[in-house]
């Protein structure tokens, strides 16, 4: 019964309570002293059960410390913070990053939701739009195309916009997942190598894109987190950051590869204006930390 159904029976029960009827002797008045008794425990224990069901029908409130609320579903909204390299042709990425849970925000929404806790390695365009990247890492997120948990993750897209990519058609660059992901330390690699943009775990190939989809000219590399609602956590956290070491980029097709030299101490380089609990740091000079500030 609900709140209302319960005061209703309560009434009736208390029908010869003072200023009712008592001309009638039933029930008998052992009975009726029996129910005075009986009637304010069922009710104590059904306000308890009522108040008990209300609070297990709630979505429960739990922070990690790099974790919120969801907030900007149901919709995408992507979030990044990295490093990229520029200057020339850039036509592999290389990052290593170790084994770690990557974490999406809490209580998101019952009925549909988009977010998402990810690390990338990629190659982009100097001049092209949010659609244009290869990229391969790692994550897990929310949406009706993904399973859920820890997932190898890749990606590609291009724009008809870009320069280059008159009359192709526009390629949106959705997350794939590429098999569980095993919590392990792992090189993450894109490699333009023999007519194809080859997208490698380690010395495995996850996935591939012919070169004739790719109609924009490879100029950045990077190494990027990504979000997808505010609330995610990005990286890791405060106390344990999530490092992205040996660095390193190709600048030709079937090229060799070659180490960053990035400055010790600055701010990385690559981000879209993210929440300002996002950061990024420069280590050494082929290495960065991510991670979510406490919140």
């Amino acid at each position: 019964m609900d709140g209302g159904q319960w005061r209703h029976a309560a009434a009736g029960l208390n029908g010869n309570s003072p200023g009712h009827d008592r001309s009638s002797n039933f029930p008998p008045p052992l009975v009726r002293a029996a129910i005075g008794w009986l009637l304010p425990r069922i009710l104590s224990v059904a306000i308890v059960a009522s108040a008990l069901a209300v609070r297990l029908a709630l979505p429960v409130t739990t922070f990690a410390a790099g974790t919120a609320d969801c907030s900007e579903g149901p919709l995408t909204v992507n979030h990044w913070r990295g490093e990229f390299v520029a200057g020339g042709a850039k036509h592999g990425t290389s990052g290593t990053v170790p084994g770690r849970t990557l974490q999406m925000c809490t209580n998101p929404n019952p009925v549909l939701e988009f977010d998402g806790s990810f690390y990338f390695s990629n190659v982009e365009p100097t001049n092209g739009s949010f659609r244009d990247i290869v990229q391969i890492g790692f994550g897990q997120g929310r949406s009706p195309s993904l399973v859920g948990g820890m997932h190898f993750v890749s990606g590609w897209g291009r724009s008809t916009s870009t320069p280059g990519c008159a009359g192709f058609s526009n390629q949106d660059p959705l997350a794939v997942q590429r098999g569980v992901y095993d919590n392990k330390q792992h090189d993450y690699k894109v490699y333009h190598q023999n007519d194809m943009w080859r997208l490698l775990v380690d010395s495995v190939q996850k996935a591939g894109v012919p070169e004739g989809s790719i109609c924009w000219s490879p100029g950045r590399s990077s190494w990027f987190g990504e979000t997808w609602d505010r609330g995610d956590q990005m990286g890791g956290t405060a106390g344990s950051h999530l490092p992205v070491t040996l660095m390193n980029y190709a600048n030709a097709e079937n090229g060799g590869f070659y180490w960053t030299s990035l400055t010790v101490g600055q701010s990385c380089n690559y981000d879209n204006n993210p929440p300002a609990a996002y950061r990024c740091s420069i280590t050494t000079s082929k290495s960065i930390d991510i991670w979510t500030a406490d919140r």
